[in-house]
């Protein structure tokens, strides 16, 4: 009686168990379903890039090599559509490097850095356009009021009298040696005409209070661009970011510090013009600050409205947030068609991503048990009860954790998509920016719910996947089998009983077998 007790006990506790599991699988289901994170299988980045170019994409975290990869992806595809790129780095040899590789044998690549200075900002300016850039580009430092703009005209006029090309070397020269100051020698000795001096000589008399600024506004520029300003020896090849934009070139330039804050304004006000121009183009920057100055910024938050910005970071809520307030990252966040998280190193940038994902309601199951002894069998078979509840619970959580964006493995990405619903978890790997990728598919539902099952059983079911009704019946009738069945479908456990049990049944056997032979 007692035994029938303990098959019946089992056989109740194994129906609630797969009941209890078919409830488990059915909430975890659905909070896979509303937390809406799909695992894919191993991909590139360059995959999962928008199909237009006419796209804004933001990558942040400490992975370099994959933040590099994006840039080349992203200008490569302008190329392929037929539109402009301006990439922007500080000192970045390693996306140089990659970027000449992927733009090898083309010929509307160009690379401006200290090996190739070819940059002017005046070029096939007039003198009213070349005031206006100092004037909008000028900071409080070299601050330059709108009556300077009278004194450029002196100097333009003189350069162009004289024959000389209008570029920031030449202003710089004509300002620092005051050739300027000569123009009534020159008009005594006949080398200028008189009316022509009396013109120069009243521009430059109606713009003398900011003489110095204008001076130091082109003692700066000079300064902050060396080893991208063109010399009137290459003025030939010389070249402005509204030009190569407009010719829909790819154009690459390193402009060394985010501290050249000039040099920075100048190329804001550059990129303010080629979108007046109407030019096609998009601004790749490559862990620039877009705090640098304020002119930049809003440029970055210009470019972000018209789908025109790439924005690469190791840490992007750091470069966007500093003094601007958490509203600028949220901005050019919300307004990102690719959001790529990789890992990052700080707390804080990891839960402002988090908060970016969303959120989800969350069902759980709690169970409260209670167990007794009743009836007296011996020492060995006791009668029992077991008491149960459960009790379902909601809470609204975090679809990816904080914790989940910090500790990710270096080559892992959580990545969403405008034109996707679910976040998509995938290990990066190796890939080329100037393939045509499918996107990759996510693993199917089944599978991971599968791996979670798994997990779960393994963890709080220590017996493994034993189906206790099969067991009685091998018990019953094949009482060999039932052990050899427990000892292959049980966990530790199982397996250790299954083993002792089996070694006393041969005792068992062993010792009845001696008993008839000696009788």
């Amino acid at each position: 009686m007692a035994i029938l007790d303990i098959f019946v006990e089992i056989i109740r506790r194994s129906g609630s168990r797969r009941r209890r599991n078919r409830v488990l699988n059915e909430t975890d289901d659905l909070n896979d379903s509303n937390r809406n994170v799909a695992e894919y299988g191993s991909a590139p980045i360059e995959a999962f890039m928008p199909t237009s170019s006419e796209s804004n994409i933001l990558v942040s975290g400490s992975n370099g090599d994959l933040r590099d990869r994006v840039c080349c992806a992203a200008a490569w595809k302008c190329a392929q559509d037929g539109r402009g790129a301006l990439i922007l780095h500080c000192g970045n040899g390693t996306l140089t490097d990659r970027m000449q590789d992927v733009f090898r044998g083309e010929s509307n690549f160009l690379c401006i850095d200290r090996d190739n200075p070819v940059y002017d900002p005046f070029i096939d300016l007039e003198k009213t356009e070349i005031a206006q850039l100092m004037i909008s580009s000028s900071a409080q430092t070299e601050r330059i009021e709108s009556i300077g703009s009278s004194y450029i005209y002196g100097m333009y006029d003189y350069l162009g009298h004289i024959g000389r090309p209008i570029c920031a070397e030449t202003l710089y020269n004509c300002m620092r040696n005051r050739s300027h100051e000569q123009i009534e020698q020159d008009c005594a000795d006949g080398y200028i005409p008189e009316y022509l001096a009396m013109r120069i000589q009243s521009e430059l008399a109606q713009g003398q209070m900011e003489k110095g600024s204008v001076e130091q506004y082109l003692n700066i520029l000079h300064m902050q661009g060396q080893g991208l300003l063109c010399t009137e020896r290459n003025f030939d090849y010389a070249t402005s970011i509204r030009k190569a934009l407009r010719e829909r070139k790819i154009v690459m330039i390193d402009v060394s510090t985010i501290s050249n804050h000039l040099l920075l304004d100048v190329i804001a006000q550059e990129i303010a013009a080629a979108m007046l121009d109407r030019s096609d183009f998009s601004v790749i920057v490559n862990s620039l600050s877009a705090n640098a100055t304020p002119n930049f910024f809003r440029q970055m938050e210009a470019l972000s409205g018209r789908r025109r910005l790439v924005y690469v970071s190791t840490d992007a809520y750091a470069d966007l947030e500093s003094g601007n307030g958490q509203v600028a990252f949220m901005s050019i966040l919300g307004r990102s068609d690719l959001v790529v998280a990789l890992r990052h190193y700080s707390s804080i940038s990891a839960q402002r991503f988090s908060d970016f994902f969303g959120r989800y309601e969350r069902r759980e199951w709690t169970r409260q048990m209670s167990q007794g002894r009743n009836g007296d069998f011996g020492d060995i078979f006791r009668g029992g009860h077991s008491n149960s509840s459960d009790n379902e619970s909601l809470r609204m959580c975090n679809r990816l954790e904080e914790s989940e964006i910090s500790a990710q493995d270096q080559d892992h990405a959580f990545i969403k998509r405008s034109d996707i619903n679910e976040i998509i978890s995938v290990e990066i790997v190796s890939g080329d920016a100037r393939r045509n990728y499918s996107l990759p598919v996510p693993q199917s539902r089944w599978r991971r719910r599968n791996r979670s099952n798994n997990a779960r059983n393994t963890n709080a079911n220590p017996s493994g996947g034993i189906n206790w009704g099969v067991f009685i019946l091998l018990l019953l009738f094949l009482t060999p089998f039932a052990f050899l069945y427990l000892f292959v479908r049980g966990g530790r456990m199982a397996k250790t009983f299954a083993v002792i049990a089996f070694i006393l049944m041969l005792l068992g056997v062993s010792y009845v077998i001696s008993i008839n032979a000696i009788q």
